[in-house]
């Protein structure tokens, strides 16, 4: 369409590259005649391209109508003149309708491939910028060689949701179906080189791809040289998606090459590899940035290198970002350096554990606030330069295991060190259930799982044998904007894009903020005479869990209790409520075989996060709960079988947030 406008600037820059090399060629002492005689023909094809199209027969129409005007003003005109003026014009009006309508049929046929797209792939933008859908489909789009993208574009997956709109976790896998569309390659190569063939200049900027919604799975062996899932030489933006099973010498899922940026955002990085450097992200320099993500189980082959590895102090001038960063990422489970970086990277809110090191800076200062840096290893922090006494902030408010090589600083810094034993072990244990070991089983982060958001994270945990919120080394132990404390605040939000505290109450340190849960709340569902229904109490307690039974006096006062110090508060009216010895269940049943109606009642329960609250009220959460009973040759409930103790579906009907504050 632009060749036929007379508008391409692809053939105009052809023209004057063509032109320069002929001019470069020519001044030479003893030019190359074939050379010479190749420019010449190139340049006459293009001018007669550029000449044939809709702007050039405009203007040359523009000038005919002129010329003639000219000659009829004379007082004596030039008859065959005017009349050759008149031929051309008419000439040239018929060209120009030509094109027109060659332009009209190549639009309706754009249109028309726009709204048909190709193998799942649509356009839905006339613009300048491709914005493509890729449809999810029922097996993956293999490729059978790397794809070149050199346009700007934007390649949206049409995730699917759940019935209420919200999304699925990354990782969700109890459907038949992928949840978004997923590239993967057929054979040993990589998946996609993003570069226009220009180098990124201040007149030639990068391009930018972005990619949202869409998943790419390697080949699993080793993949390519140089970015087993992506070799990127642009400006490139991944969102909401699973990197995994890519193989390369450097950039195991992604290289991120010279003068390019890189900037991801709520995806999962897993199960690449790396056989010289960078695991997961190999960045030529210092030009990338990876928000509210996981990097878990990549492996880095050759020792002493990187999961994610920045291979330079330098940073490009045309980052799409203010700074290199690492803010609310959950680097953990990997065989490597979690990040081993040479240039400056601000670190802030991460979690980095269970790695070989946790970060190494190779002899640089540190930019890291907020984060827990523990149980790698060989090493939290490796090879940091000694922080200056010169009053700048370098490593506050962060926690890592004693003796793994984190600095200290100054008192005003704030950082932990645990012992990683006792009260302060980092990680609990699985049940039996492969669920995170409930109270009081010991443990400061649980095991990486699904806890809120669209990745997996460790959700840090109040122990039980805490007797205060300070006791805890992880929450509340954040920046503080108060004299006398030094830091950089936490992220508005923690890798779940839940809220932080950053005002009243201090943020928690790593890449999840708990979430109080302390929610007044209405449980229900029907039943017939003659069944039983089960309620859990641990129902959106947030992040926090049901107190164990032996605690419960500290709050309640001397007495014997269940699980989550659960007590009845209003009896049913119709019904008995009894409650299981093991679960704390609240079992509810009904005494009247004759009763057709609305069955009330509440119970109470505190947890480890609400024994803490300022107000005495505040310690204990009462649920009410609303059963419509039905006599028994009433329909039988479709949730419910008759004495069934299963944990049956609950329906949820209100929630309202209870008024409470952490203590500081």
């Amino acid at each position: 369409i632009a060749v036929i406008s007379g508008s391409s600037l692809t053939l105009s820059n052809n023209l004057a590259n063509a032109k320069k090399d002929l001019a470069t060629e020519q001044a030479k002492t003893s030019p190359d005649a074939t050379k010479v005689a190749q420019l010449n023909t190139t340049i006459n094809e293009l001018t007669l391209k550029i000449n044939a199209g809709i702007f050039a027969l405009n203007r040359k129409l523009d000038e005919t109508e002129d010329a003639l005007t000219k000659e009829q003003n004379k007082e004596t005109p030039d008859t065959a003149l005017i009349a050759t003026y008149n031929a051309t014009i008419t000439q040239l009006k018929a060209n120009i309708a030509t094109k027109n309508e060659e332009k009209t049929v190549k639009e309706t046929e754009m249109k028309d491939y726009r709204a048909k797209g190709l193998y799942g792939c649509s356009s839905i933008d006339d613009g300048s910028s491709e914005v493509i859908t890729l449809l999810t489909l029922p097996t993956f789009y293999s490729l059978d060689a790397p794809i070149t993208i050199n346009f700007t574009a934007t390649i949206n997956g049409n995730a699917i949701n759940k019935n209420d709109g919200t999304s699925f976790t990354l990782e969700e896998n109890s459907l038949a179906l992928p949840l978004r569309p997923i590239i993967k390659a057929s054979g040993n190569h990589s998946l996609l080189i993003i570069d226009d063939g220009k180098a990124n200049t201040q007149t030639t900027p990068a391009i930018s791809v972005a990619f949202n919604n869409v998943d790419f799975m390697g080949c699993d062996q080793l993949c390519a040289t140089n970015g087993g899932l992506i070799l990127n030489k642009e400006a490139l933006t991944i969102i909401n998606s699973i990197l995994s099973k890519g193989q390369a010498n450097l950039g195991g899922a992604i290289y991120n090459d010279t003068n390019a940026s890189l900037f991801i955002k709520e995806s999962v990085i897993k199960e690449n590899q790396s056989f010289t450097d960078g695991a997961a992200i190999y960045s030529a320099l210092n030009n990338f940035a990876l928000e509210d993500s996981l990097v878990t189980n990549n492996k880095a082959n050759a020792v002493n290198t990187g999961v994610i590895s920045v291979n330079s102090t330098a940073s490009s001038l045309f980052n799409t970002f203010t700074l290199p960063h690492i803010s609310n990422v959950t680097i953990s489970s990997n065989e490597g350096i979690g990040v081993s970086a040479h240039g400056e990277i601000l670190f802030n809110n991460n979690t980095i554990v269970n790695n070989t090191i946790g970060v190494r800076l190779n002899n640089n200062l540190p930019l890291i606030y907020n984060s827990i840096i523990a149980g790698n290893s060989q090493a939290d922090c490796d090879l940091f330069t000694a922080l200056p006494n010169d009053g700048k902030i370098y490593f506050t408010n962060n926690l890592s295991v004693q003796n793994k090589g984190c600095p200290a600083g100054v008192a005003a810094n704030n950082n932990v060190f645990i012992s990683n034993t006792g009260n302060e072990t980092l990680f609990a244990a699985l049940d039996s259930n492969n669920r995170c070991a409930a109270p009081p089983a010991l443990g400061l982060l649980c095991p990486l799982g699904e806890f809120g958001g669209l990745t997996k994270t460790h959700k840090p945990r109040l122990l039980a044998q805490y007797t205060k919120l300070s006791d805890s080394p992880i929450v509340n132990k954040g920046f503080f904007q108060v004299a006398g404390n030094l830091g950089l605040p936490c992220a508005t939000t923690d890798q779940r894009t839940l809220p932080r505290e950053n005002g009243e109450n201090r943020c928690d340190i790593g890449a999840v903020e708990i979430q109080t849960g302390l929610q007044a709340y209405t449980q229900g569902d029907d039943i017939v005479f003659g069944q039983i229904k089960r309620f859990s109490p641990s129902e959106n307690l947030g992040d926090a869990e049901l107190l164990p039974a032996e605690y419960c006096s500290d709050v309640l006062g001397s007495g014997t209790y269940l699980k989550g110090c659960v007590r009845l508060v209003d009896p049913p009216k119709h019904g008995s409520v009894q409650f299981d010895s093991q679960t704390a269940e609240v079992v509810y049943s009904t005494n009247n075989p004759n009763f057709h109606g609305f069955d009330k009642f509440s119970y109470s329960i505190v947890t480890t996060l609400s024994r803490f609250s300022d107000a005495n009220n505040d310690k204990i959460l009462t649920t009410a709960v609303k059963v419509v009973s039905e006599p028994p040759a009433s329909l039988e409930s479709k949730t419910l079988d008759n004495g069934s103790i299963n944990i049956l579906s609950l329906l949820m009907l209100s929630g309202l947030l209870a008024a409470w504050r952490r203590s500081r």
